[in-house]
């Protein structure tokens, strides 16, 4: 089943790779031109010149912030995916660097060649910074970044992303308030469209179906209540279906939480212990299980940072 085509390079695509928690997918080809979609929306965010020649292996860093590629140009590249800025370059391979990865820890980095040879690199000693430059944003323009995120525009978002990043004194104490949850309209629609599955007229029940096919992810937890209700056959038999469908992660994500799920991404790119209680308030307080299941995600992985660290 195809669930997702991405659309823009013009020559063969020979690597590709997704970031640690799956919301961006890295790929490169013939040309060296590597591009960076968001997967969420499955627009392109961002693209460079990485390489003279072809791309044949990429990676990203455990914690996200450095993206590493490997070429026929005999040469390694790490970059910063948020800007596309070059943060090093590693020599060694007499011959094409055919393929590269990065151990569990984020320790070491190994380059497999043409040359028939495997080298590793002690990360730690390669100068690669991918700590983004600070930057103070003014007050005003905080509500400007809030629409990006929002919007439909994933290049803006994506900026949108590194700029309150990089300016995380004020950014956490502005997400924090737009985080604050509203009364979840979608939640009692879904509760309605549940009884829906049983009414009297056809209409109202295929209208039910489709809403709930609409909101898989969301509605899941609401018909497996219902299915331990003694429903009646019809509402099991729709229960049991639109349960059964495979939901994919882009296709689930609705459109009102879109700006709320990249801002969790600034949070998890900032990893301090504001941004994470932030999370963990996420976590425990949303309504909405996808966006429990992503905030909870983004607190394994800092952990799992920290722990190696």
């Amino acid at each position: 089943q195809d669930v997702l085509s991405l659309r823009g390079h013009e020559d063969q695509v020979f690597a590709v790779a997704f970031s640690p928690e799956g919301s961006l997918l890295a790929t490169g080809g013939e040309t060296g031109v590597l591009r960076l979609w968001e997967i969420w929306s499955g627009e392109e965010v961002l693209r460079w010149k990485a390489h003279p020649y072809g791309i044949t292996s990429l990676v990203f860093s455990r914690d996200g912030k450095t993206l590493v590629s490997a070429s026929w140009d005999e040469t390694i590249r790490a970059w910063d995916p948020a800007t596309g800025r070059q943060l090093g370059v590693l020599r060694g391979h007499r011959g094409d660097v055919a393929c590269v990865r990065l151990s569990p820890d984020g320790r070491t980095l190994a380059s497999a060649g043409g040359d028939s040879t495997i080298l590793f690199w002690n990360v730690a000693d390669l100068g690669w910074d991918s700590k983004s430059k600070t930057e103070d944003v003014p007050s005003s323009r905080l509500e400007v970044l809030w629409k990006d995120l929002a919007g439909g525009d994933a290049r803006r978002a994506h900026r949108a992303i590194d700029r309150l990043t990089r300016s995380s004194q004020v950014s956490l104490g502005f997400l924090r308030e737009k985080l604050r949850l509203p009364p979840d309209p979608l939640c009692a629609r879904i509760q309605a469209k549940v009884r829906d599955l049983d009414h009297s007229e056809f209409d109202v029940r295929e209208r039910a179906n489709k809403f709930l096919m609409q909101n898989g992810e969301e509605a899941r937890p609401a018909l497996m209540k219902a299915l331990q209700d003694s429903p009646s056959p019809e509402l099991r038999e729709r229960a049991t279906a639109i349960l059964s469908v495979p939901h994919w992660p882009f296709q689930d994500f609705p459109n009102h939480l879109l700006g709320r799920q990249r801002a969790m991404r600034v949070l998890e790119r900032v990893g301090t212990n504001e941004a994470r209680a932030l999370l963990k308030s996420v976590a425990e307080s949303s309504p909405w299980s996808i966006e429990k299941r992503h905030a909870l995600g983004a607190l394994g992985r800092l952990d799992a940072q920290a722990s190696v660290n």
